[in-house]
Order: structure tokens, then C-alpha cells, then sequence
């Protein structure tokens, strides 16, 4: 009797843990889709130079974080507490925006034609950016105590093999939108 209840619990765990791994996919997708799509108008509003800008402006400001020596020291500043997730993101955000306003007068890339090229490279641009802000969100911010994601979204974007991948992919994304001028 006992190895059908072992069995028995076992069958459960699984069925729980397959369960799980379904109900997270529809929210975790929807979080992803909603981004893609904020990228995708920011892409087709203000153009191919502000989110290739936006784009490498990421790069710069995820290479100056990583190294940044100062969170300490801008934490013994501020008087009353601050959770280290929003402080992250705030350091992150000022480089970024600064980056940002910089690149944005290099970059000279543009749509060279509307309908539907234009609107292929704003969503090859908006789906690798997402991307790159989801493996960012993995390993440099404390993501999980934002939004945890599932098993399968956990699978793509945390291990650091793939983190290497997903830090080249938006570079894909700049070449083939910017192949054809």
C-alpha cells in the first residue's frame, strides 16, 4: 500500500509542478507581449534612430552598472530607506537617459521606406530589445522580487550561457534593419 501512496504523491507533485509550468506561461506571455508592444510604438512613432539609440544606450549603461562603485555610497545619502531593487533601477535609469541622449545624435540610421518594411524592422527592433531587457532584468536587477516568472521564461533568459546569446541577439536586430540602406 505504501508504494501506491509514494506513487500516488509523486504523480501529484508532478501533475502540480506541470500545472505550474502552464498557468505562469499566459501571464508571463502577456508581460512579455505588453513590452514588445510599448517597443513596437516607440519604434514606429519616433523612428528606427531613437530605438536603435534606445538599444545601444542599454549596452552602455549595462556595461557602466556593472562596474558602478558608488550604490553604497548614494544609499548612505539618502535618508530615509530605499529598497536596493529601486535603487538599482534608479542608477540604471540615470545612465541610461544619459547614454541615451548622447547616442541619439550619433545614430543616423532611418526607415528608408514606409508600409511594411517599416513595420517589419520596428518589430524585429521592439521583440530584440524585449528580449535584451528581459536578460538584463535576470541578471542585473533582482527581477523576482518584481515579477517571477515561470519555468520556461526562467529557462530562456537565466542561465549566463544564454545571457551571452541574448547580449549579442539585438545586434542581429540592427543589422538586418539596417541591411537594406
Amino acid at each position: 500500500m505504501d508504494i501506491l501512496d509514494i506513487s500516488t504523491s509523486t504523480a501529484v507533485e508532478k501533475a502540480s509542478d506541470l500545472y505550474g509550468y502552464f498557468t505562469s506561461l499566459p501571464t508571463d506571455m502577456m508581460i512579455i507581449i505588453g513590452v514588445t508592444l510599448v517597443l513596437f510604438w516607440f519604434a514606429t512613432h519616433f523612428g528606427k534612430r531613437s530605438m536603435i539609440a534606445v538599444m545601444l544606450s542599454l549596452y552602455a549603461a549595462y556595461a557602466l552598472f556593472a562596474v558602478f562603485p558608488y550604490e553604497d555610497y548614494i544609499t548612505s545619502l539618502i535618508v530615509e530607506e530605499i529598497h536596493p531593487l529601486l535603487l538599482s533601477v534608479g542608477v540604471f535609469l540615470v545612465l541610461f537617459i544619459v547614454f541615451s541622449l548622447v547616442i541619439h545624435r550619433v545614430v543616423c540610421a532611418e526607415y528608408t521606406s514606409s508600409g511594411i518594411r517599416r513595420w517589419f524592422e520596428a518589430a524585429i527592433l521592439s521583440t530584440v530589445t524585449t528580449a535584451f531587457l528581459l536578460a538584463l532584468s535576470y541578471h542585473v536587477f533582482p527581477i523576482e522580487e518584481l515579477y517571477d516568472f515561470g519555468a520556461p521564461i526562467d529557462a530562456l533568459f537565466a542561465t549566463e550561457e544564454l545571457f551571452f546569446w541574448w547580449l549579442i541577439v539585438p545586434f542581429f536586430g540592427i543589422f538586418i534593419s539596417v541591411l537594406g540602406e
